[in-house]
Parts: C-alpha cells; structure tokens; sequence
C-alpha cells in the first residue's frame, strides 16, 4: 500500500550520513520503516512514539523524526 510517504533529506543531513557509521545508519533507517509502518497501518503520524516535530522557517511544513 502506498500511503504517500516521502523523505526527504536536507544537504547537511546527507553530509552528515556520510559521516557516521553503519550501525549509527542502521537505526535511522528502522524509524523511518516504522514510521512507514505505523502510518500505513494506522493512518496516522506516531509523534510522541518517535519524537516528530513540525519544523518551522526555510522548513515549514516539513517534519523532522529525532534518532539518538
């Protein structure tokens, strides 16, 4: 099922994945699966689950998922 979830990264977010290691990637890309998950199964954003905020400015309308 396609729930229209899209990530996107910004420019120093990809430099900064650049930099650190596989088991640091790894955890990112489980929230981001299960961010997928829940909103597939759900339908809904697990703010208080995985720490989502609304991001404001350059960003508004965006949202950032916090990892560690």
């Amino acid at each position: 099922m396609d729930n229209g979830l899209k990530v996107k990264f910004s420019d120093s977010s990809l430099k900064f994945l650049d930099s650190i290691t596989n088991k640091e990637k790894s955890k990112i890309k489980e929230k981001i699966i299960f961010l997928n998950n829940y909103i597939s199964e759900f339908s809904i954003l697990p703010i208080k689950e995985l720490d989502i905020k609304r991001l404001k400015g350059t960003w508004e309308g965006y949202l950032r998922l916090r990892v560690g």
